[in-house]
Formats: C-alpha cells, sequence, structure tokens
C-alpha cells in the first residue's frame, strides 16, 4: 500500500510502498510535512490516526485536507522565500521560472506551481 498517516503523540508512519513509490526526496518531504500540518491542526482527530492514502484520499474532509496543505506548503516553502525566488527569475517564462526554483529550491516543479497557485 502506498500510505502515511500521523498518530497521537507526533508520530508518523509512512508505508514502505509510499518510499519505494516517490520519484524524489521532495516528495516524501512533501508528505511528511503534510502530515506533521495534520499532527499540528488536527491533533483533536488523531485518536485513531489520521490516514492519507496517496491513491485514495481518506474520508477527511476537504477543508481538512486543505489546511494540512496549506501548513505543509509554508513549512517547505516558506512564502518570502519563494517570492524573492519570484522575482530573481522573473525574466524567465513562468514554466522554465518554475523549474529552476523547483531545482534551486530541490522541490518538485508541481510543488512550486501548487504554492504559486498555478496548478
Amino acid at each position: 500500500q502506498i500510505n502515511a498517516f500521523a498518530l497521537p503523540g507526533g508520530f508518523l508512519y509512512v508505508n514502505t510502498g509510499l518510499v519505494l513509490a516517490a520519484d524524489e526526496e521532495a516528495e516524501l518531504a512533501g508528505v511528511l510535512a503534510h502530515e506533521i500540518a495534520h499532527f499540528l491542526l488536527h491533533r483533536d482527530r488523531l485518536r485513531n490516526g489520521i490516514v492519507d492514502d496517496v491513491l485514495y484520499r481518506s474520508s477527511l474532509s476537504n477543508a481538512l485536507e486543505a489546511e494540512a496543505n496549506r501548513l505543509a506548503a509554508d513549512i517547505i516553502m516558506p512564502w518570502h522565500l519563494m517570492k524573492e525566488a519570484e522575482q530573481k527569475y522573473n525574466a524567465l517564462s513562468s514554466e522554465v521560472k518554475f523549474e529552476t526554483i523547483a531545482e534551486e529550491s530541490e522541490l518538485s516543479t508541481t510543488a512550486i506551481k501548487i504554492r504559486f497557485g498555478k496548478l
């Protein structure tokens, strides 16, 4: 299985299937940041663990997932650093700019596009 979840006490569980399926470390960093965000934001709901199946989203509401995604983005891609990078590469086309920022910050291009609201 490909999944990860947060448990009471701040423990995170990452299935080996997720580790094997990840194309790069940045993907794992994103998943871990997302689960840390669930722990920080939704501790009261962690009695049975919050499970996020990468292929099939759990029964959590979209609002809880969106909250966790926003905080995860703040954790791994602080907005002020992203804006500085965007200004630094402003002369480049959007696609090249996002690829350059992703490479420089060792994150996926998809994560960068999501952070800038382009996906």
